[in-house]
């Protein structure tokens, strides 16, 4: 599929907006399925948001695969989201983790939130995905800030919460 480019009027001004742009835009209401974005990490320009989902009660638990469902009916899977500006316009093209997408920097914080993968056919390419980040991991530090918003910092020596000059200097 292609890059959405929304109307500038409804995109992200800074890319510190980005991440509540995804949250109020990746939500599912249905009878069977509901949930939205839990969490996000930016590395350069790609995000990797953790989304989690619900099965109704009763509802059809097939809707999970290829991941297990915990108990009560929930499951979380990652989504990533390439961001792109150029001329005053936000782009974005977000890909699922069964993708297998080439993007593999997401910090070993999101893997572990992840549902296991119960339908290894279904399920290869996000298994392979997520092995990627993990050994791509000793090379990073990601940086806790409010609202379950994480920044990665390339090479950080230390494991802190950064300075609003740094922040700054990303964005």
């Amino acid at each position: 599929m292609g890059w959405t480019t929304p109307y500038k009027s409804q995109s992200p001004r800074r890319q510190s907006e980005e991440l509540r742009y995804f949250i109020a835009n990746f939500t599912w209401s249905g009878p069977e399925l509901s949930g939205g974005i839990r969490e996000g990490f930016k590395v350069g320009t790609t995000w990797y948001l953790l989304a989690e989902l619900a099965i109704a009660e009763g509802g059809n638990i097939a809707l999970a695969r290829p991941y297990q469902p915990n108990a009560s009916g929930r499951f979380s899977f990652a989504i990533v989201v390439l961001t792109d500006r150029i001329g005053g316009e936000w782009s974005y093209k977000d890909i699922g983790e069964t993708a297998g997408p080439c993007e593999d920097q997401a910090p070993p914080a999101l893997i572990k939130k992840l549902s296991p993968i119960a339908d290894p056919v279904g399920g290869k390419h996000a298994a392979e995905w997520r092995d990627r980040c993990i050994a791509n991991a000793p090379t990073r530090h990601a940086e806790a800030t409010p609202a379950g918003l994480q920044y990665i910092i390339p090479g950080a020596e230390k494991r802190q919460r950064p300075s609003a000059q740094q922040l700054e200097l990303l964005f």
